[in-house]
């Protein structure tokens, strides 16, 4: 068949599919969701849905068969064919129809309908049987059905024909050649792909058919398809009990692990799989690694280790980089597969541990454990941004705590080391107060600074000096700015303790010993009019020594306390 024969079959078999999609759409597709009652809320969006991509599809058949009967009135180059031109809008949009319509399926397809949905099709029976181009007068509804909704992946074929035969009109050598075998190459590959879909879709829905139905409601989604499961007892649990019961059903997104009345669902994203050595004791074993859990695979023989190793580590490669198995427009050739990397991005919310749980952890994984940048965020609000080591936050990182009662947060930046606040960083309370300097173990340890208040808030006051265990301990600087007040010298369990000198803005200047926050011990005591006491200073303010005139030896707590009080007045508000 010659270049204008070709596109004119082309053209002419265009406008009967169009023809054809047409009366499908408004014999079946219209009447059938103009009907109340339809079904189910997801039933109805599923169908609605399919109607979408099939009313597009017919659309964009319509336009194509337009624009063929242009293109044989006028100059007939063959790169400006529109099913070249632009051959990703057509298999994108037969794709996407696809993928609805075997979402439909997975979920029950045309049975999921009401009665009234039901009954109409049961009344147009002959129709639908006309438009799927069935023969057999036996056939069941719900097959005539999805033969038909199915029959526009069949013009994927025809395309591929189509184009085959108008590159035979051209040199080998020559660019249009070549441009209509790709394309012929990419249409038939994906007609190819679409019916493993289909064949896919209809092994989920019989496997659905014999599950445990409260696990069907749970488990069954739109987008999930089934790629094997261990009924025939090919793979079971190591250490099981000897009546326990353990099936493992590797879908495209997940691995569940059924017990009698009970799952678990393992996201693929977050799994990894290894066979065991059998130094190990795993002749026929494999690992698995999840987040929270790690348990041992053993399978009949060694085939099915291969066969279930093989099986796991291309849906997990494929859950991650979030495509199918299609091969990228343009190429012929399979993708090549790959063992999924050890190291890679997920998210994953944590349902058993105990510091995490329901947590969701968004970013780089290790085997298993966060191990890299990422984000861990609680219910109740708290967030850390940062590095993870091992499955702990390590390195440097961002934490955010909310506090209720306050309407705030408590905010800190800086290093971590195996889960907990380490080395250098910058903690700002709700509270206002501001620490900056070393942790270690969440807590205040080494040197620091911590500001409370602002300089224009009501009691701003500065504290830098050594910390232990959270407390203030060894030597530091107690400064609060409002009083004009200063304490400089040792401390101990968050109170001066040991040598110390206070400074006050007005004039008072005491060097000493100070206990629990107490001028106690051996001390000099400067007043503002330049009067020196040295001596010994006790708890109840009873001072023992000499003043500057060296006329007093000895002084008594009656006939001191009521100057004594007054120039120390300031030193006990400032130190209390």
């Amino acid at each position: 068949m010659g270049y204008i024969a070709s596109l004119h079959e082309l053209a002419t078999t265009e406008r009967r599919f169009y023809s054809k999609l047409s009366d499908i759409k408004s014999q079946i597709l219209r009447p059938l969701l103009s009907l109340e009652n339809l079904g189910t809320t997801t039933t109805v969006q599923l169908l609605q849905e399919v109607a979408s991509r099939f009313s597009k599809l017919c659309y964009l058949i319509g336009q194509h068969g337009a624009s063929l009967s242009s293109f044989l009135h006028g100059v007939k180059e063959a790169r400006s064919l529109v099913i070249l031109k632009h051959s990703s809008l057509f298999l994108d949009s037969y794709t996407e129809y696809c993928t609805s319509i075997t979402n439909f399926l997975v979920m029950g397809g045309f049975q999921l309908l009401a009665k009234p949905a039901i009954d109409f099709l049961n009344k147009n029976q002959e129709l639908l049987q006309d438009l799927s181009e069935v023969n057999d007068e036996n056939t069941q509804l719900m097959e005539i059905l999805n033969t038909l909704f199915f029959l526009p992946i069949r013009r994927l074929h025809n395309y591929a024909k189509v184009l085959l035969k108008l590159a035979t009109c051209f040199e080998v050598a020559s660019p249009e050649y070549q441009k209509l075998q790709d394309s012929s190459s990419c249409y038939e590959c994906l007609a190819l792909h679409l019916g493993r879909k289909r064949k896919e879709a209809e092994y989920t829905l019989g496997f659905w058919k014999t599950f445990p139905g409260k696990m069907t409601d749970s488990l069954r989604k739109p987008e999930r398809r089934l790629l094997c499961e261990s009924s025939n007892r090919a793979l079971s649990l190591q250490h099981a009990g000897r009546f326990s019961v353990n099936w493992f059903i590797l879908f495209n997104d997940a691995l569940v692990h059924a017990q009698f009345s009970t799952h678990h669902v393992f996201p693929l994203a977050t799994l990894w799989a290894e066979p065991l050595s059998e130094e190990a004791g795993g002749v026929n074993g494999l690992k698995i690694t999840t987040p929270e859990e790690q348990f041992t695979l053993i399978s009949s023989t060694p085939q099915e280790k291969t066969k279930w190793l093989r099986a796991i580590s291309q849906a997990v490669d494929q859950a991650l980089r979030g495509m199918s198995d299609l091969p990228p427009y343009g190429s012929g050739s399979s993708v090549q597969r790959q063992e999924p990397p050890i190291s890679r991005s997920a998210k994953y919310t944590f349902y058993k541990d105990p510091r995490l749980k329901d947590a969701t952890y968004d970013g780089r994984w290790l085997s298993g454990k966060p191990h890299g940048r990422g984000v861990l965020k609680w219910p109740d609000g708290k967030m850390y941004s940062g590095m993870f080591r091992n499955g702990l936050e390590d390195g440097y990182g961002e934490y955010r705590i909310p506090n209720k009662a306050m309407n705030k947060e408590d905010h800190y930046v800086g290093h971590w080391k195996e889960g907990k606040m380490c080395g250098q960083g910058v903690y700002s309370y709700a509270s206002g107060e501001v620490f900056e300097g070393c942790f270690q173990d969440n807590m205040r340890h080494g040197h620091g600074l911590l500001r409370s208040g602002k300089l224009t808030s009501s009691s701003p006051s500065m504290f830098i000096g050594q910390w232990v265990m959270d407390k203030k301990a060894g030597y530091g600087v107690f400064d609060d700015i409002t009083r004009g007040e200063k304490y400089m010298g040792m401390w101990q369990d968050d109170v001066c303790q040991g040598n110390g000198v206070v400074v006050t803005q007005f004039g008072l200047y005491y060097e000493g010993n100070f206990h629990l926050n107490k001028m106690m011990g051996n001390g000099v005591l400067l007043s503002e009019d330049d009067t020196i006491y040295e001596g010994e200073f006790s708890d109840d303010w009873t001072l023992s020594g000499k003043d500057n005139s060296g006329l007093i030896e000895q002084v008594g707590k009656c006939s001191l306390l009521p100057y004594f009080l007054k120039v120390c007045e300031a030193l006990v508000l400032f130190l209390l």
